[in-house]
């Protein structure tokens, strides 16, 4: 058995609108919550070049994985994770489009406003196989809601293959690969989409009563709750909260991270 620790946050990206809630008047508040977080995978979401290129150098030591969505390299939003050096041996990593074309960049699958992706990474944690899946579903496209979740169920049940675009270090042992998917979500457990996650054998780290995950800026702790991580049989939950925090007195995001402390079975 292995402990591993992780986190969903969804940073907000650099909005011009945003007005004191900007980047640049709230950018160390986000650097702060995410160092203070001190797990070993964070999976974050409308994460901009520049907000990723602060981060980095606030982060040095962290290992980044994913591309933007727009043209799967840097431009439009990104859904990166986050590994902390020796807690995984990660062998593989790509991001998949929610699209009827996974694989094309800047691909809008259904009826998505605009382009979403899940980026998906392949890891082993003390000799167990695991995989985690970060993603941000539509905000409008309700087909496109349904339509990522059966995308992600489908690749946790193994139905669809994931060839990484960095080689593995080497051939995992022929055994089940155990599932974390966390993100942005744009819909509570009840939603149509993350019935269909339930389906696959997943299932929330947090109590049903939880408090709510977005805020929009208002501090608000009892609003939806669409931030969400999710976990199969192979691990058990020994602790997960949402965190209410205000780093150096400002709000970082207008959303609250999760984060989670599993074990392996």
């Amino acid at each position: 058995m292995a402990e591993l620790s992780v986190a969903t946050f969804n940073i907000r990206f650099r909005n011009l609108t945003d007005g004191a809630h900007g980047w640049r008047h709230r950018r160390e508040s986000t650097l702060l919550q995410l160092s203070d977080l001190e797990v070993d995978v964070c999976g974050m979401q409308e994460v901009l070049q520049d907000q990723r290129t602060f981060l980095e150098r606030g982060l040095p030591d962290a290992q980044w994985y994913g591309v933007g969505r727009n043209d799967g390299r840097r431009s439009g939003e990104q859904s990166p994770i986050l590994v902390r050096p020796g807690r995984l041996e990660v062998t593989s990593w790509r991001t998949l489009w929610l699209s009827e074309q996974p694989a094309r960049a800047g691909s809008k699958g259904w009826d998505a406003k605009i382009p979403r992706v899940a980026t998906v990474l392949l890891a082993t944690l003390a000799g167990l196989r695991i995989g985690i899946v970060n993603t941000h579903f539509d905000h409008r496209g309700r087909q496109a809601q349904l339509e990522s979740a059966r995308l992600i169920a489908d690749v946790a049940r193994g139905r669809r293959e994931i060839a990484g675009v960095r080689a593995g270090i080497a051939p995992a042992p022929p055994q089940r690969r155990h599932w974390i998917v966390m993100g942005d979500f744009n819909v509570e457990l009840s939603s149509a989409a993350m019935r269909e996650l339930s389906s696959a054998g997943l299932r929330s780290v947090l109590p049903d009563d939880a408090a709510g995950t977005f805020h929009g800026f208002t501090g608000a702790t009892d609003r939806q709750r669409i931030d969400h991580i999710l976990v199969d049989d192979g691990f058990d939950v020994l602790d997960a909260q949402i965190l209410h925090q205000r780093p150096g007195g400002r709000l970082p995001s207008d959303h609250w991270p999760v984060v989670a402390r599993l074990r392996t079975r």
